[in-house]
């Protein structure tokens, strides 16, 4: 494994950067038997090794007093490196092509970007979340499309507040824009190819949520 990473901070803003580098080797991976809903127990298989390479950044910047905004970027590449080979009951080997191809579950890009304002009182916070295309066949013909998240919050916060020493309420909206789109991939296992998506395993979303808080300090 291969890490780098520089900091550095100043009365305006605060950035960090990473660098990697990751090999496994002797991968272990639970393999489903066959389809989900026949409950089969699944086969703990050495799938070869794994590539991972990435870059991350982050950075804070203090626009004015009681604002700020943060960002950070997930770049990585993670690929297996070598076919996996089993064999059945009758000692029949089959070969899963999955050398060079991407890794199921793990997106290339992830963006986050918060907008901030804090006065002492007032708070509030208005955010993006990004994430590209997930596969969920191990010969990548088979992806969900990327999305994009919106979040927002307000809230007030005040002192002395009877026997309370802090008092705060705040109401927040998530999936702002009400999108729809898949949380989660290979709920129920991945499948080797599925190119006419019939065998996806995926949860659907949240979709937009009204929630109010209230908290308070003795």
């Amino acid at each position: 494994m291969l890490f780098r990473s520089w900091r550095t901070t100043s009365k305006l803003y605060e950035a960090a950067v990473t660098a990697y580098v990751v090999n496994f080797k002797d991968r272990l991976l639970g393999v489903t038997q066959g389809s989900g809903i026949q409950g089969n127990p699944t086969v703990l298989s050495n799938v070869g090794g794994v590539r991972t390479q990435g870059l991350e950044g982050a950075l804070s910047v203090r626009l004015m007093p009681g604002v700020s905004w943060y960002n950070s970027l997930s770049l990585s590449n993670s690929t297996y490196r070598d076919d996996v080979v089993s064999k059945n009951a009758s000692n029949q080997t089959t070969t899963v092509a999955t050398s060079g191809k991407h890794v199921v579950d793990a997106p290339d890009q992830m963006v986050k970007s918060i907008l901030s304002y804090d006065d002492g009182q007032c708070f509030g916070n208005f955010g993006a979340d990004y994430m590209s295309k997930r596969y969920y066949s191990y010969l990548n013909d088979a992806s969900v499309n990327g999305r994009v998240l919106f979040n927002l919050s307000a809230g007030l916060r005040t002192k002395q507040l009877g026997f309370l020493s802090e008092g705060s309420v705040q109401v927040g909206v998530t999936t702002l824009a009400n999108k729809k789109y898949i949380s989660t991939v290979g709920s129920n296992g991945f499948v080797n190819s599925d190119p006419k998506g019939t065998e996806q395993t995926l949860l659907a979303g949240a979709p937009r949520a009204l929630f109010l808080s209230f908290s308070a300090k003795l």
